[in-house]
Order: structure tokens, then C-alpha cells, then sequence
């Protein structure tokens, strides 16, 4: 009686150690994507951010020196977004 118990119990164990394998296995496939989803969501609210502020953004590049700053703008939105 007692060792049916335990093999009971034993079965149960494994049954919930192969389910959260299985469950592991299925977020694995998920997880990559779920990365590449919110690294893409920095450059594109970075590139929002430019095309928001476009002036703000020129005149910062400006004041460092840039040389041709709205095409180097254009292109850092393109790239961003």
C-alpha cells in the first residue's frame, strides 16, 4: 500500500519535471524573438525621437561641428527607423 503510494507520487514527480521540460522548451523557441523585439524597439524610438525634434537635433550636431548635418541626420533616421 505505502509503496504504491510513493510510485504514485514519484509518477506525479516526473510527470511535472518532463511538463515544465516541455514548457522550457517551447519558451526557448520565443526567447530570441522576444530579444530581437525590444532591442529593435531602442532604435526605433531613438529614430522617433529624431524625426520628433528634427531642429533640436540638427542644432546639436551642429554645435559639435558636424559638417553636413541634415544628411547625417537623414541618414541616422533612415538607419534608425
Amino acid at each position: 500500500m505505502i509503496l504504491n503510494l510513493l510510485r504514485s507520487q514519484i509518477t506525479v514527480q516526473r510527470e511535472k519535471i518532463i511538463n515544465n521540460k516541455i514548457r522550457g522548451v517551447k519558451m526557448q523557441k520565443f526567447t530570441p524573438l522576444i530579444g530581437r523585439i525590444f532591442l529593435s524597439a531602442i532604435f526605433l524610438m531613438s529614430g522617433l525621437g529624431k524625426i520628433a525634434n528634427f531642429s533640436g537635433t540638427h542644432q546639436y550636431m551642429a554645435a559639435y561641428g558636424m559638417p553636413m548635418t541634415s544628411l547625417f541626420l537623414i541618414g541616422a533616421i533612415i538607419l534608425d527607423v
